[in-house]
């Protein structure tokens, strides 16, 4: 009894925040949100009880915490001249974890390693998750083709409820986090089956990605290890290259020679496939593109300030319209570009927050590790918002806010037990 009696609220918080941690790999089926609202909570107990010492961290922090805040401030702004209030007030509604978070990490007293450790093997046990119910559903009465269709890409991620995109997205997150915070045998292991997991995926960008980081790793493995895993990062490439689903990830890119014609204006409805009937996902991607450049700078006015966060996909329907493109209208496709999807909300100057918000961390960032790590995270966030609008989904914005913040405001926290006897308590 007398040892529970010297738990406080931040040892809660702790624990806590490792669950939150650990979870958010899960918010296919929505986990994270009760762990966040304990941790909420929590925290403003927290404030109530150390107001001076919280009111200096702020008064310390300011120019931080407003850096932080751009992106948010600006896409509330552009709610001002929506018209479409219900779906404006939902994307600010996701929004709040530009905020939540920075609340959050400042009353973490945990190492970063230690949240992200626990992110990563959130992961892996989603990824085995995933496995078992793979296994459960097995068929063997199927050919081998069927198999291979059923574990692959948008079937693979539909059994624990998450867009494929955003599934790779937190994989290679883990991967270089795992490479940073994992020694020995267990680091390539756990690399080599989340490389595996990443492929069948089949996430295009972050493949490519992926083969960056393989290449960057064998340059700087110890030497014990170096013929090894590269071996066996050969054998795997060339046994994932012979499945048979690569064929339909390289059929995504089919009509490529169509895309410059396109955007020119020179598209022509005819022999094998008109506009009303477009099946390849590049090309609608292509359209959307297009579409949205259309859109900002159809003036001075919506290339500076947009349309607002209400009615930006409105107006981007009726541009699909205009350009005849039937699947986009009738899926009610976003522009799958963040920094387009960005502008037609805010303009410019919201796009200008958005990279302040992503670049903000590496200001303040001291610890080389910690700084090359988001360095490398921060590069997938920039090369992912090239085909995806991520942050239009409570998904998207949930992960990135989540690291963006750990890395903005966890620099106080790198020298854990010194700052915690400096400062004289437990939570700051």
């Amino acid at each position: 009894m007398e040892n529970f009696n010297k738990i406080s609220i931040c040892d809660v918080t702790s624990l806590f925040f490792l669950i939150f941690s650990f979870s958010i790999p899960m918010i296919g089926y929505h986990v994270p949100k009760y762990v966040l609202g304990c941790l909420l909570l929590l925290k403003f107990i927290d404030v109530y009880t150390n107001p001076e010492v919280y009111k200096s961290f702020f008064v310390r922090n300011k120019i931080k915490f407003l850096f932080l805040s751009f992106f948010f401030m600006f896409s509330v702004f552009s709610f001002l001249y929506t018209d479409d209030l219900k779906s404006g007030f939902g994307l600010i509604a996701n929004y709040l974890f530009f905020i939540i978070f920075q609340i959050i990490f400042i009353s973490n007293q945990l190492l970063l390693r230690d949240i992200f450790k626990s992110f990563l093997y959130g992961i892996l046990f989603l990824e085995f998750v995933n496995i078992g119910i793979a296994i459960y559903n097995f068929d063997i009465t199927q050919d081998y083709v069927n198999v291979i269709n059923s574990i692959t890409y948008e079937r693979l991620s539909n059994m624990v409820k998450l867009h494929p995109g955003y599934y790779s997205l937190m994989i290679l997150i883990s991967i270089f986090i795992n490479n940073y915070f994992v020694q020995g045998k267990k680091k390539w292991l756990i690399f080599l089956f989340q490389a595996c997991f990443l492929f069948f995926l089949a996430s295009r960008l972050l493949l490519l990605l992926l083969l960056f980081f393989c290449i960057f790793l064998i340059f700087n493995l110890d030497k014990k290890y170096k013929l090894g895993v590269t071996g066996v990062i050969l054998v795997c490439l060339f046994f994932l290259f012979k499945v048979d689903f690569v064929n339909e990830s390289v059929f995504r890119f089919s009509n490529f020679d169509n895309a410059l014609g396109i955007i020119f204006n020179e598209w022509k409805c005819g022999m094998e496939i008109c506009i009303k009937e477009i099946t390849s996902d590049f090309i609608a991607r292509i359209y959307q593109i297009k579409s949205s450049l259309q859109l900002i700078f159809k003036s001075f006015t919506s290339f500076l300030f947009g349309y607002g966060i209400g009615d930006f996909k409105f107006e981007l329907l009726k541009q699909y319209e205009v350009n005849n493109f039937e699947w986009g209208i009738n899926a009610k496709f976003n522009s799958h570009n963040q920094y387009l999807s960005t502008m037609l909300i805010g303009g410019i100057f919201n796009l200008v927050a958005l990279f302040i918000y992503i670049f903000s961390p590496l200001v303040y960032l001291k610890k080389s590790v910690y700084k090359k790590l988001y360095i490398l995270i921060a590069i997938v966030f920039l090369l992912y918002s090239l085909t995806e609008s991520f942050l239009l989904r409570e998904n998207g914005v949930l992960v990135f806010t989540f690291f963006v913040s750990a890395f903005a405001l966890g620099n106080d926290f790198f020298d854990t037990r010194k700052f915690l006897e400096k400062n004289e308590t437990k939570c700051i």
